[in-house]
């Protein structure tokens, strides 16, 4: 038994071998295509993720100036409190802000400066007094134009039609890169069969099973695909880390909630093993049935 696999194993990366740049292409766009699939998904996981902390509630969130002291967000508190529809007014302290946005992206570096402003969490009735409240609150002396209004109304919406764009144009997108690595596996397996033509037509002669003739393909196959998803669990694994960096004061783009890790590496190379072996199992299919 473990004579054939090492014969298996073997074969299958002599092919890859021999393949050279074919081999090359088939990993490096089996790489692109799931590290869009990846980003894709991971998209999506957490459009749904911040979707779900919004919530059905109608609130605005406003900055206060910097340098403004307790009593003076007492004071713009009492004032949001007295308009017309508000429910609740809440402090949201910069430095607890901050502390959430570490915990929740820990390769920013804990030296950096807080950019965050002092902040009101308003919760109106209904969404027709929205606008009315965020126009009060934007002629209020202590408001941060620079920094502005969260909406949370106009967040979801958003949202919402990027999660429409992930659904349609992703899974076009998705569907392509699929496409043209399964071809490039495909086309690959094609060549290592008609290299090995000869001596496939010798092991017949002498009574190989189908099994030993095509695994050394399969795991070819199998091998450039799961190669190319770790390349591209690597490279989704660096880029969210980059991006967790560069939004994290922006709260409409903080939709990833840290990076995939380890357990996005190892799915997009068992994903990639699989489309690998998918692609090669139908290219082995029709060739050897083309060699007498």
């Amino acid at each position: 038994m473990l004579d054939r696999l090492e014969f298996v194993l073997a074969e299958a990366l002599e092919a890859i071998r021999r393949n050279g740049w074919m081999a090359f292409a088939a990993i490096n766009t089996t790489a692109i295509a799931l590290l869009v699939f990846g980003g894709l998904a991971y998209a999506y996981v957490g459009i749904q993720n911040r979707l779900a902390e919004l919530g059905t509630q109608f609130t605005l969130i406003v900055s206060i100036k910097d340098g403004v002291g307790m009593d003076g967000i007492h004071e713009m508190a009492q004032y949001a409190r007295k308009l017309p529809g508000v429910k609740r007014v809440v402090h949201l302290p910069k430095e607890e802000h901050w502390k959430k946005v570490l915990q929740k992206y820990p390769d920013i570096s804990r030296g950096a400066k807080n950019p965050f402003p002092e902040q009101l969490l308003i919760e109106i009735a209904s969404m027709e007094q929205v606008d009315a409240v965020r126009a009060a609150m934007e002629r209020h002396p202590l408001y941060w134009p620079e920094k502005g209004i969260q909406d949370a109304n106009r967040e979801r919406f958003l949202l919402r039609k990027l999660t429409d764009f992930v659904h349609f144009a992703g899974a076009l997108l998705v569907l392509f890169t699929f496409l043209t690595a399964g071809t490039l596996i495909y086309n690959t397996v094609h060549l290592a069969v008609m290299a090995r033509r000869q001596e496939i037509h010798t092991m017949r002669l002498v009574g190989a099973s189908h099994a030993t003739i095509r695994w050394p393909f399969l795991l070819e196959g199998g091998i450039e695909g799961m190669l190319g998803g770790i390349l591209a669990g690597f490279a989704l694994w660096g880029i969210t880390a980059w991006l967790s960096r560069l939004v994290a004061t922006y709260s409409l783009l903080q939709i990833g909630g840290g990076t995939p890790g380890w357990t996005g590496v190892w799915s997009l190379a068992a994903l990639g093993a699989a489309l690998g072996m998918l692609a090669a199992g139908l290219s082995v299919r029709k060739y050897l049935g083309a060699i007498r």
